[in-house]
């Protein structure tokens, strides 16, 4: 026998079995003291698929055609077919007995009732919810009428029964007495029942005012809908919307999926199923369309397919929400505990319900399966209250904890802020002194490679600045205080400076380091400088680490982003190791990089690029990279473009006018030769060329006298630069110019240059700033400024004169001391020195003294600055002195460093390393003076 056989067999077994204890053909034996008999044991069946027999077809021709029902209840699930049924009522009592025969499932849209007359005929009564309450022969809320079975033989009945509903059909027969009794009782079990709902409803009301959790308020929503759907199927709604018919139809399958929806909900908050997401978030999503989609339905679709519709949405999210506790039990999420066993009740009671509701299997264990129902709803509801505030002690215990983990994350946060503070200032005290001095090493007469030198230490030093402001910037933007500022600069000039502070690496790892900025992007932006610039460094830094041979380019050009608007698209591409697809993902993350491998081979945190996507997003943009592992990577950011708002106000960057030329450029890399061509053409130089010493003879045979300027790099893939030059002194013309290209650290001799026929020589990296610039001296180009390539600028000539003021630098380390020092005396000030806050104060306090400007150092022996100024305020105060005014140095950057100085009694704060054009500023505003030139 097969599986299916089997179960068919079992179930008519357990068929026969409960239809033992009576049989159709019997009638049903009548007395004073019946109690509400189920009628289903003497009940006979005649199914009218399209409901066209009448009275006298089912008790005629088709009389024989009555079937013994296939379990004590009439219950037949969801069918459009009508039902014809007959019983038979003996009275041997011998007086009439005043009995009731009730339908207790209210939602039956036709009912028919057939009794015998007395005379041999048979009188009706119509019933259904399509009749107004107020028509029913007795007011009930389900379906009752009196029903005198006189003395003598056993008579019979009929019941004609039509519903587009749950075809439950829960008959019964009762004496008066026992009739109004159970009534009586029935009234006190639903008062009971919805005394319990309107309890929880006003307990979770209150409870949801006072903390606004939204968990609360689906509950409550939730309530509502059961509420509403257990009246409609308790026929509450008949009572009071009693005029009402049209509702009655709908009310209880819109309750089923307004229940749905909210329980949903409910689910999808109490159990963070949105912290979790997955396909538990998505199921539950799915099941509120269904629900929602059901509900719309009922307005377009005939009731008797929506019906059936409504009951499997309603019976799939209340399963779902068990299945989604469960999960979130295995999860270890705490707080399901309640409400799975909340959920595991209430199913089985609810799957008894429907499957007896549904005609599947017949069920006994209540006197209707709605009974059942109602105490799986309501051990439910009490359960899921009981959940919500076992959640209420969670979330003050999760409060608790998260209001002492603030305090320990406060407390590590000013102790790490403390930490950054001494740090910054241990390390900005002696590189004041390495950038003060190579300020002041400006104003010496350097050659072309001294000064390439300098402005190495300079841009590597403030590179050194960077790396401290990054570990500041890290902590600043982890605790949500970052800030950007934005000015107008000159792009084109900010690149060079940050491309120049690798020119060493790239010459010490024989890198072939390239600068690249597109004729279309604007030369004045509106930007916070010095983040693009840490944002540049960083990838060039990682870029230069992780590439041993090859080149890297360092590219710039103009890209329309989202909604039409303008974006600078930055990148680095290098030629290293590259980078596999899975790791890339993550290379944002803070101290993440490739592998462990790469960390032990080329060191450093991880920390960079970390920081350098929270910048760029900061600036409003995005950044990412594109890799293959041996293919080298290309790592880009695009920021949106502001012009500057006057171009004018930045420092003037040479701009050149040039008469048309031709140039030969020879060199091995074809980066370099795309980019100086694309860069030079708009200022109408053309330029051909050479990748090697071969073909750089050939193109100057073949164009004899053509180039104007012929640019050698020093090392060529077949010769060297010098061996090429040599090799066209007989080719060019007597006026072209030859140049070098070749490494910061060799120091060409001029002997060797004029030697073999070179004009000068310059040094890498290539960018076309260096290139232009080189080009307009040989060319005699019009320029708006005239400084002179290589040669340092005379910075004297554009100093301010402070000569007539007093100023006193209180400093107790000596390289700082002179660094300020120097810088002030290029002003003309001649200025007094003190090595602490406390000499400081005694020359301050001199009957005599009458300094206009007071340089502080904050942290001094004896007496810090700090002290000093506080002093320095109460002494002026009490002998009515007029207020010097003090500015603070100091190495801390932080945001409390500066409060703290003029907290003191300090005028300003600057911090170090000090900046000569900062230092200018402080003293313009400070002492309002009209300066000489």
């Amino acid at each position: 026998m097969s599986f299916s056989g089997l179960l068919k067999f079992l179930f008519t077994a357990c068929t026969l079995l409960a239809g033992m204890s009576a049989h159709a053909s019997e009638p049903l034996p009548v007395h004073p003291n019946l109690a509400h008999e189920n009628l289903g044991p003497y009940m006979e069946y005649l199914r009218d698929p399209q409901g066209k027999l009448t009275f006298r077809d089912i008790t005629g021709k088709y009389a024989a055609e009555f079937r013994d029902l296939p379990g004590e209840k009439i219950s037949f699930g969801f069918t459009t077919d009508h039902y014809w049924f007959r019983f038979r009522l003996q009275n041997a009592t011998g007086v009439t007995q005043n009995l009731f025969l009730e339908i207790a499932y209210p939602l039956i849209d036709f009912i028919r009732i057939y009794e015998p007359d007395g005379d041999g005929g048979f009188r009706h009564t119509q019933l259904g919810d399509h009749q107004p309450f107020a028509e029913r022969p007795l007011i009930q809320n389900g379906f009752s009428i009196p029903l005198p079975v006189p003395p003598g033989d056993a008579q019979e009945y009929y019941v004609q029964v039509h519903t587009t509903s749950v075809f439950d059909v829960p008959i019964t027969l009762s004496s008066a007495k026992n009739f109004f009794e159970y009534h009586y009782d029935s009234q006190w079990q639903n008062g009971l029942f919805y005394g319990l709902l309107a309890g929880l409803l006003a307990y979770n009301l209150f409870i949801y005012l006072s903390t606004r959790e939204r968990a609360f308020l689906f509950y409550i929503l939730y309530l509502v809908g059961i509420t509403g759907l257990t009246s409609a199927l308790d026929g509450i709604h008949f009572r009071v919307f009693a005029n009402a018919v049209g509702w009655q139809q709908y009310a209880s399958f819109i309750y089923i999926n307004l229940t749905g929806v909210f329980f949903l909900l409910f689910a999808r908050d109490f159990l963070a199923l949105e912290e979790r997401g997955g396909w538990v978030l998505r199921t539950t999503q799915l099941l509120m369309g269904v629900n929602l989609l059901a509900l719309a339905l009922h307005m377009y679709v005939d009731i008797s397919v929506t019906s059936r519709t409504t009951v499997v949405a309603g019976f799939l999210s209340i399963t779902w929400g068990m299945v989604a506790g469960v999960v979130r039990l295995r999860e270890g999420f705490i707080g399901a505990r309640f409400y799975v066993l909340a959920f595991v009740l209430f199913l089985v009671l609810a799957a008894m319900a429907t499957i007896s509701a549904l005609g599947l299997i017949p069920l006994y264990a209540f006197e209707s399966g709605f009974q059942g129902l109602k105490i799986g709803i309501a051990l439910q509801l009490v359960l899921l209250s009981m959940a919500l505030g076992n959640r209420i002690n969670v979330l003050k215990e999760q409060q608790m904890g998260a209001e002492q983990a603030a305090i320990e994350a406060h407390a590590r946060s000013d102790a790490t802020s403390e930490f950054l503070a001494k740090m910054s200032h241990e390390i900005r005290t002696p590189m004041n002194g390495v950038l003060g001095m190579a300020e002041l090493m400006r104003d010496t007469r350097l050659d072309r490679i001294q000064n390439h030198y300098l402005n190495v230490i300079t841009s590597s030093g403030r590179a050194l600045l960077g790396v401290i402001n990054d570990i500041l910037d890290f902590s600043k933007i982890e605790a949500g205080h970052m800030e950007l500022e934005k000015v107008d600069c000159h792009l084109e000039e900010l690149l060079n400076e940050t491309a120049s502070v690798f020119s060493l690496t790239a010459d010490e790892k024989h890198l072939e380091f390239v600068l690249n900025m597109k004729p279309d992007v604007p030369l004045y932006v509106r930007v916070d400088p010095t983040r693009l610039r840490q944002v540049i460094l960083n990838l060039l830094g990682n870029a230069f680490k992780f590439t041993d041979r090859g080149h890297i380019l360092l590219r710039v050009r103009c890209k329309t982003g989202p909604a039409k608007r303008e974006m600078l698209r930055f990148e680095v591409v290098d030629s290293g190791i590259g980078i596999p697809a899975s790791v890339q993902r993550r290379l944002f993350t803070s101290f993440t990089q490739a592998d462990s491998s790469i960390t032990r081979r080329y060191g450093g945190t991880g920390l960079g690029l970390a920081i350098s996507r929270q910048l760029v997003e900061l600036m409003g943009g995005v950044i990412g990279v594109e890799s293959q592992p041996g293919h080298g990577a290309t790592f880009w950011f695009e920021i949106p473009v502001e012009n500057a708002d006057d171009p004018g106000a930045i420092p003037p960057f040479r701009h050149f006018e040039f008469p048309p030329a031709e140039v030969l450029l020879v060199s091995g890399l074809p980066a370099y030769q795309q980019v100086m061509t694309e860069e030079l053409a708009p200022l109408g130089i053309t330029v051909t060329c050479a990748g090697s010493g071969a073909e750089t003879r050939e193109v100057c045979r073949a164009h004899p006298g053509k180039f104007r300027v012929i640019v050698i790099d020093k090392d060529l893939p077949d010769d060297s630069g010098y061996a090429v030059a040599r090799s066209l002194a007989d080719m060019v013309s007597p006026e072209a110019d030859m140049v070098l290209v070749t490494g910061l650290r060799d120091n060409e001799e001029i002997s060797l240059l004029q030697e073999t026929g070179l004009r000068m020589a310059i040094n890498r990296p290539h960018t076309c700033a260096q290139f232009r610039d080189t080009l307009a001296l040989l060319l005699q180009a019009r320029t708006d400024t005239t400084v002179e390539t290589g040669t340092p600028p005379a910075l004297e000539s554009s100093m301010p004169d402070y000569s007539h003021l007093k100023v006193l630098i209180v400093e107790d380390n000596d390289v700082n001391l002179m660094v300020i020092r120097g810088m002030l005396q290029k002003l003309g000030i001649r200025p007094d020195t003190a090595a602490n806050g406390r000499l400081a104060l005694e020359k301050l306090q001199l009957a005599d003294s009458h300094y206009d400007l007071v340089f502080m150092d904050c942290e001094m022996p004896e007496m810090d600055g700090y002290t000093a100024t506080r002093k320095l305020r109460i002494w002026e105060n009490e002998y009515r002195r007029t207020p010097v005014r003090v500015i603070a140095l100091s190495a801390h950057v932080l945001a409390d460093a500066r409060a703290r100085s003029l907290g003191a009694g300090m005028d300003d704060h600057m911090a170090k390393p000090v900046n000569m054009s900062v230092l200018i500023q402080k003293i313009a505003h400070w002492t309002r003076s009209k300066t000489t030139a």
